[in-house]
C-alpha cells in the first residue's frame, strides 16, 4: 500500500506528532523506525514513545 497525493499533502501540513500518528493508523503493524541513534532519531523515538504511537523501533 501507498499513500495517496492528498495523504501526502495531509502529512506534509501536520507537525512531526500528527503526522506519525497518521501514518501509523494509515498502516496499522506495518511501521516500522529504524534508528542510527543520532540527534535526529532521538527526537523521533521520544515522539513515538511520548505519545503512545504505534510504530516499531530498531536499534
Amino acid at each position: 500500500m501507498q499513500l495517496t497525493n492528498a495523504e501526502i499533502l495531509e502529512l506534509q501540513s501536520k507537525g512531526l506528532n500528527e503526522s506519525l500518528r497518521l501514518v501509523a493508523e494509515r498502516f496499522p503493524g506495518q511501521v516500522v523506525f529504524s534508528s542510527s541513534l543520532g540527534q535526529e532519531d532521538q527526537v523521533i523515538t521520544d515522539a513515538i514513545f511520548t505519545n503512545g504511537i504505534s510504530i516499531k523501533i530498531l536499534l
